[in-house]
């Protein structure tokens, strides 16, 4: 079994990057096929998971989430969120 701890979903790293079309993206740039499985060569940004209903679930993991992030960057309104947040710290 695969450890999934600290590994996200899909629509949470595209909601985080403020990016709704971020899974379109990725299969635009083949990091994910058109049933929206990893392609073999992005295979390590991913976790393939069984659901409960044993459909495999795509997660990303926390360097895929790292490289999403310099590969696609934030969007507009959750950039300033993600600034704002940093000043406070």
């Amino acid at each position: 079994m695969t450890n999934v701890d600290g590994h996200f979903t899909i629509d949470y790293v595209s909601n985080f990057l403020g990016r709704a079309d971020l899974r379109e993206r990725m299969a635009a740039d083949g990091i994910i096929d058109a049933d929206g499985m990893p392609t073999a060569q992005h295979a390590n940004t991913f976790a393939v998971v069984e659901t409960d209903d044993g459909l495999p679930e795509v997660l990303v993991t926390p360097d895929g989430a790292v490289a999403l992030l310099h590969h696609y960057g934030i969007a507009g309104d959750e950039r300033i969120t993600h600034q704002t947040a940093l000043a406070i710290q």
